[in-house]
């Protein structure tokens, strides 16, 4: 049955993909003059849920794209599809509210805009901050807002933030009495740990990632006789949804699994797309008519989608047809499992909400200060060209693996011992939700449901400000990309899965 399915959304969407490839934009994002108002809660004293969803798409396409190191030259040239912001609010018999957001963005490492968003929702939904997270479906197809000093960018940034604000405000108004009820499936073949070591002993025995290959080693003299192995018997293919059943109104449906939100993404794919999570959320939507999908990106620092796996030739056009049947494909294969799961969820008995979000101190990486010399050298030649490949290419011969890396010596150099990294836990009815400040790596989120005082805990990654890769200690020992870049020491991530687990604690202690 999954395989009729998708056979036919793949007829039926690919004719309206091609035709929606560099096209303008549908809606009319612009700033809303005034947030909204917050309408009086006409069921108070019972268990509700809101929900509300709009455009973030830029007006204009001219906007640099984030993902892929060259940010100041990737600018996009139209639209694959729009990029949204949907929030969930959820108030419980005791009038205590949660607000969950998700943006179609890649991260949100920018502390002013995230304290804005913060600051904003908590103004105007009258909830506090513990009480409110926004989670970043990770696509690397959208607005590059760490480039703040183009005019286009801080043109758009106000128009962002408004949105996201009004947003959580029509949730909240949104709000219908609602029951709750969860499920979880196994799927595979659409996740694996993308690094890989080499066995034979000869040469750098580096981890890559399979879409790094080619600037890492293919062209290297030393290249030859490696053998690599892959890891994907160790990821966790859990597939989670999260349902509420609301009278007289949508449903409402969050789905989370763990995969890199990169199928269109590529350095030389110039179109704004929400990636996967996007086409998931609305071929679900089609096959569930009265049901809202809400996408929350799970643990995925170390793991790709699986079409990346792929060994075949890509033209690299604007809206090739490459791009597109590997868009249709994941999404219309992962669907029939949200649509058959959605139909054998276990009712949750309604109790209260809650979070916290808290702080914690974590030293910094400067294990390598003394390649600062270096790294000056490749953040220069990054300048001159900002050509990601030539400088990857550039930087592999002075010892460093790439422009990231360069800049995470240069920025680490400029901290002092610790750095501060902010993070969320929620409880709804009993389930329990930690939402990560950056791309936590797989092995960590197993730790954290293994180890949480709740029966059911659903990991979450890209939430609130990010600091970038959260990679375990076993990750360290035999080096990686993401360790070049981590701005934080070793031993970090397990600081930061046993500060989840006290917080979890606390809340099932006083959100009972």
């Amino acid at each position: 049955m999954k395989k009729i399915i998708s056979l036919v959304l793949l007829v039926l969407i690919v004719a309206s993909l091609v035709s929606c490839a560099g096209s303008t934009a549908t809606t009319d994002n612009s700033a809303p003059d005034k947030i909204g108002t917050l309408e009086s809660d006409k069921y108070k004293g019972e268990f509700r849920v809101g929900y509300s969803i709009s455009s973030i798409t830029p007006a204009d396409p001219a906007v640099p794209l984030a993902g892929y190191g060259n940010e100041p030259n990737r600018i996009c040239r139209g639209y694959l599809d729009e990029l949204y912001t949907r929030a969930t609010a959820i108030s419980d018999k005791e009038n205590n509210t949660v607000i969950v957001m998700q943006i179609d963005i890649i991260n949100m490492v920018r502390g002013d805009i995230a304290d804005k968003i913060f600051e904003g929702v908590s103004e105007n939904c009258k909830v506090p901050v513990d009480n409110i997270i926004f989670n970043c479906s990770h696509t690397h197809s959208g607005p590059a807002l760490n480039q703040n000093q183009m005019p286009i960018i801080k043109a758009y940034e106000p128009i962002f933030i408004n949105t996201i604000v009004a947003n959580a405000v029509k949730a909240m108004n949104d709000r219908a009495p609602a029951s709750m009820a969860y499920g979880d499936t196994q799927v595979p073949d659409h996740n694996f740990v993308r690094h890989y070591y080499a066995t034979d002993g000869n040469g750098d025995d580096r981890v890559v990632g399979d879409n790094h290959w080619d600037v890492w080693f293919a062209d290297l003299p030393d290249n030859s006789g490696k053998k690599y192995i892959d890891h994907a018997d160790k990821i966790d293919q859990t597939f989670h949804i999260i349902k509420f059943d609301r009278k007289d109104a949508d449903d409402v449906m969050w789905m989370s699994f763990r995969a890199h939100n990169t199928i269109t993404g590529d350095a030389q794919q110039y179109l704004m797309s929400s990636d996967w999570t996007g086409k998931l959320c609305e071929y679900v939507e089609e096959q569930m008519p009265g049901t809202k999908c809400m996408y929350l990106q799970g643990d995925a620092g170390n793991v790709n989608p699986s079409t990346r796996m792929k060994d075949r030739e890509k033209s690299y056009v604007t809206g090739n047809k490459e791009t597109i049947d590997d868009l249709v494909n994941y999404s219309s294969t992962l669907a029939p499992y949200a649509v058959d799961l959605a139909k054998n969820l276990k009712d949750v008995p309604t109790g209260l909400v809650g979070g916290k979000r808290f702080s914690i101190m974590l030293k910094v990486n400067h294990d390598r200060d003394n390649l600062k010399s270096k790294a000056l050298l490749v953040q220069d030649y990054w300048k001159k060209t900002y050509d990601s490949t030539a400088t990857k290419r550039y930087a592999y011969t002075l010892g460093l693996v790439s422009q990231y890396e360069a800049s995470s010596i240069i920025s680490n150099a400029k901290l002092g011992s610790e750095i501060e990294f902010k993070a969320s836990a929620m409880v709804i009815c009993g389930i329990g939700f930690t939402f990560s400040p950056g791309e936590l790596f797989n092995q960590l989120g197993v730790d954290i449901k293994n180890r949480s005082p709740f029966k059911t805990t659903v990991s979450i990654s890209y939430s609130g400000q990010t600091y970038g890769y959260i990679p375990d200690s076993a990750t360290y020992d035999y080096g990686s990309y993401e360790v070049d870049t981590a701005r934080q020491a070793k031993g970090s991530g397990e600081q930061l899965v046993d500060k989840f687990i006290d917080v979890l604690g606390e809340l099932k202690n006083t959100v009972k």
